[in-house]
């Protein structure tokens, strides 16, 4: 896949080829830990391949940490000056929408109920740099368009504080739902109330891989692990040299019909309202505290979603019946906290990963001159993935990484499938190498900085 320079980028083969596995005593053909969307997409993406696919989660239900929340954004974050980022972006979300469509016509999810592509705005005077918005229209024309604040109003069906680019093909998802629905598949089986405390390699022959999932009670083992456990990850010994960022959001719900036609995105967020269990809510939000932590909602919280959605639309604050300086807040506000886990650089982390001190040992060359890389194998985890550090974005990142986590791990597979849709997106190998988990192990090498320094 990569050439000398990227040496340390590159993917494991795997043999794994039933009749290879007649001693071993399997579970499953693959471990997904982690129930969330990150782990469903895994799971689902693995299933659809014929292989019997478990999935562990320390909770009760699946979708109960970040993608517990009601409504989600399909929001895809732009920059002019990033091309291949840009790429991946619209990649995975015009793979999301072609997700949410087979699934709806497979009759596990609800269109307007569990997902709608109903349009999404993003205003422009919460961009840092507005003139972009203006480039980005230029560059992608299939898939946005400048509006100013008047046609942004009658499209939202609301007065709004700016115009800004309409993207009509985006809009919400309800991520419980589509996590659900990824995990209804039969070749998968969930196992609630799993809490993983070690995963290893029990290989005999490094060309197999074989790994123990290790719980308090269970020890279950599979071909291959995917770890798709946020945050998480990092307390497992495999995974502890990687930084990761964790961030506390709360988001802000009541029992209200709003107006709006579409989702609005500026400061914060607000959805179309939705009904579930025979209420209608509408959600917006959401705070952001960087190494929060995971505790009750709070009032400061539900006031500073409040004043992002009146910085979005006054009309629509007060429609709702709210003001952040309202000297005492509606009792049927409802609160939601969750940490959401994000890598230095806020691109995923997704692919296999290496063994960390054999690989400082065999690459440690590069602390000297970063360009010159050793012509030496990387020391693989064999048969160990992630899919991890989707941030605020995992509705667009986490299904279209359950697909190349695919590509990555079967030998037939590989490299460039293109993802269609108004614009054909190839996945090629740099989009693969900028979420690479092997690129921060290479960054403490050529920096020098531990994984603590990172972010």
């Amino acid at each position: 896949m990569t050439n000398q320079n990227n040496l340390w980028l590159d993917m494991p083969n795997l043999v794994l080829n039933a009749d290879n596995y007649d001693h071993a005593s399997l579970n499953a053909d693959a471990i997904v830990v982690g129930a969330g969307i990150a782990g469903a997409s895994a799971a689902y993406h693995l299933a659809e391949t014929g292989m019997k696919v478990w999935v562990l989660d320390k909770a009760e239900n699946p979708a109960t940490a970040g993608s517990g929340n009601r409504q989600g954004m399909l929001y895809v974050k732009l920059s002019p000056h990033t091309p291949l980022e840009n790429e991946l972006a619209l990649a995975g979300f015009q793979y999301t929408l072609q997700l949410l469509k087979q699934l709806t016509k497979k009759g596990l999810l609800e269109k307007g109920k569990d997902w709608d592509n109903c349009g999404l705005l993003q205003l422009s005077y919460a961009s840092k740099r507005p003139e972009y918005q203006a480039m980005l229209a230029e560059q992608y024309p299939e898939i946005m368009q400048l509006v100013d604040s008047q046609t942004a109003s009658e499209l939202a069906g609301i007065s709004l504080h700016s115009g800004g680019l309409l993207f009509p093909e985006s809009g919400w998802v309800a991520p419980q739902a589509l996590t659900k629905a990824l995990l209804q598949h039969s070749n998968i089986t969930f196992l609630p109330n799993q809490s993983v405390l070690d995963v290893q390699s029990v290989a005999d022959d490094l060309d197999l891989p074989l790994w123990q999932v290790k719980t308090g009670a269970q020890t279950y083992q599979s071909k291959i692990v995917v770890l798709a456990m946020a945050s998480e990850v990092c307390e497992l010994k495999v995974c502890e040299h990687l930084p990761m960022i964790s961030a506390r959001g709360q988001t802000t719900s009541l029992k209200q019909e709003n107006p709006l036609k579409m989702v609005v995105s500026g400061e914060g967020y607000i959805a179309p309202s939705i009904e579930q269990n025979g209420d209608c809510w509408t959600t917006f939000g959401a705070t952001f505290e960087r190494h929060g932590e995971v505790s009750a909602p709070t009032e400061r919280e539900h006031r500073e979603n409040i004043t992002m959605l009146e910085q979005n639309s006054e009309k629509l604050a007060a429609n709702l019946g709210l003001s952040a300086i309202m000297p005492k807040l509606p009792e049927t506000l409802e609160g939601r906290v969750a940490l959401r886990a994000s890598a230095p650089g806020s691109l995923p982390i997704v692919g296999p990963i290496a063994q960390y001190d054999e690989f400082m040992a065999r690459f440690a060359s590069i602390r000297l001159d970063a360009k010159r890389i050793p012509d030496a194998k990387v020391p693989w985890e064999q048969g160990l993935y992630l899919s991890t550090a989707h941030g605020a974005r995992g509705m667009i990142t986490a299904p279209l990484a359950g697909k190349m986590l695919i590509n990555m791990i079967l030998p037939r597979k590989r490299i460039g499938e293109n993802i269609n849709g108004w614009r054909t997106i190839r996945l090629t190998e740099a989009m693969y190498r900028v979420l690479h988990p092997n690129r921060f192990y290479y960054q403490q090498l050529r920096s020098g900085k531990s994984p603590g320094e990172f972010g």
